[in-house]
């Protein structure tokens, strides 16, 4: 299953990626913590893969289908982020063994504050996840980069691919 929260209307091509397989889309722009709250209902799913699609991200679809064919349990596609290419929730598959393994997961980040951002906070959940998983189940995430098949967008300045930018949850 992917799953895609999202506060701002995805792409066409992700849209047009995204009609191959089952998927939820879920608005989670009500408050900085409904990001969280979507993931963790959807990390004690029993679902046999569970992709998580960002909603700026464009994925084609060959990329989600290596990713889906893999046999490491946590994949993670590079795309592009304040100028350097690096992966997080973007693009991110977690496999049931995995979640199953870690059922605590989002108790632990929930507790998790510090920085600029609270507890739950959206911009702070994949550095959580990654720390915490890595650190708990020894785990690291099978890194799929093929910049061809990605693409970051720049919400601010639609239909451009220009890189998308940190600063804007960081101002008061």
């Amino acid at each position: 299953m992917i799953v895609v929260g999202f506060t701002h209307e995805l792409p066409a091509a992700t849209q047009a990626t995204l009609s191959w397989y089952p998927h939820q889309l879920k608005y989670v722009g009500n408050s900085d913590s409904d990001y969280f709250d979507l993931l963790e209902a959807w990390w004690a799913s029993h679902e046999r893969e569970l992709v998580i699609v960002e909603h700026d991200i464009v994925p084609q679809k060959e990329l989600i289908d290596e990713m889906l064919d893999c046999p490491r349990p946590w994949c993670a596609a590079m795309y592009p982020f304040e100028e350097k290419w690096l992966f997080g929730l973007g693009l991110t598959k977690f496999s049931l063994g995995i979640r199953q393994a870690m059922p605590t997961l989002f108790d632990e980040i929930a507790q998790n504050g510090g920085g600029v951002h609270p507890p739950k906070h959206w911009c702070s959940l994949d550095a959580h996840m990654q720390n915490i998983l890595n650190r708990a189940s020894g785990q690291t995430a099978c890194v799929h980069n093929h910049q061809e098949w990605i693409e970051h967008r720049n919400l601010e300045a639609p239909g451009t691919s220009k890189w998308r930018s940190h600063t804007a949850c960081l101002l008061p």
